[in-house]
C-alpha cells in the first residue's frame, strides 16, 4: 500500500469524524439552554465503501506486530539453546562409592556434586545399569545436601550418606536425621528404596 493510498483513506474518513464530533459538540450545548439554537446536525451516513477501508489497514498493522512478536520469540528460544550448548557445566561430580547389587546387573552410585561457590556441596545417590558410567547430573534416587552445616559431613563436604543392598529388589539408604533432602525416590527400575535416619 503506497503513502499516497493510505493518506487517500484517512482523507476520505475524516468528514465522517468531523460530523460524529459536531453531535457531540451540540449534544454538550444543549444542557447550557444558549441563546441561539443548536443547530439540527444531519446525521452522519457511514458508508461502507468509506469506513471499511481501514479495516485492511488495521489487519495489516496486526500481521506486522503478530510477525514481529513471533520472530522474536524465536530469536529468544535460539540464543536460550544455543548458550546451553556452548556454556560448559559449572556442575561436577566426584565418586564416592559403588554398591554392585547381589545379581550384578544393577548399582548404586554414591557421589557428591558441586555446582560452584554460591551451592553447599551435596550428596546424590544414582541407580544405574551395572555397566553404565555415571553422568554429569545429579542423583536420579536421593540428593540432600548437610543443611549448612548442621548434619556431619564427608571428606568432600556433603552429608555422609551409606547405602547396602537387602536383596537384588531392595536398597537400604541411611542418611543423618539434619541432613536437608531434596530427593527421597521410593523406588526406581523396580527396585524399592527403604530409607532410614541415623544421628
Amino acid at each position: 500500500m503506497s503513502r499516497y493510498s493510505l493518506f487517500r483513506q484517512i482523507f476520505d474518513v475524516w468528514p465522517v469524524f468531523r460530523q460524529i464530533l459536531a453531535l457531540k459538540l451540540a449534544w454538550w450545548l444543549q444542557p447550557l439552554n444558549l441563546s441561539s439554537p443548536v443547530p439540527d446536525w444531519p446525521k452522519p451516513i457511514l458508508d461502507a465503501n468509506v469506513v471499511f477501508p481501514v479495516l485492511p489497514l488495521i489487519a495489516r498493522f496486526l500481521e506486522i506486530v503478530g510477525k514481529g512478536v513471533a520472530t522474536l520469540v524465536g530469536l529468544v528460544a535460539i540464543a536460550v539453546a544455543v548458550l546451553w550448548l556452548l556454556v560448559p557445566d559449572f556442575c561436577g561430580n566426584l565418586v564416592l562409592s559403588e554398591s554392585l547389587s547381589p545379581n550384578g546387573k544393577l548399582k548404586a552410585v554414591v557421589f557428591s556434586r558441586d555446582c560452584g561457590a554460591s551451592t553447599d556441596f551435596s550428596t546424590h545417590i544414582s541407580l544405574l545399569k551395572a555397566g553404565d558410567r555415571l553422568s554429569n547430573t545429579g542423583g536420579n534416587l536421593f540428593v540432600a545436601d548437610s543443611n549448612h552445616g548442621k548434619a556431619p559431613a564427608n571428606q568432600h563436604g556433603g552429608p555422609v550418606v551409606t547405602i547396602r543392598w537387602v536383596s537384588d529388589e531392595q536398597l537400604r539408604v541411611e542418611r543423618h536425621a539434619l541432613a536437608r533432602v531434596f530427593k527421597s525416590v521410593p523406588s526406581h527400575r523396580d527396585i524399592e528404596v527403604e530409607y532410614a535416619d541415623f544421628n
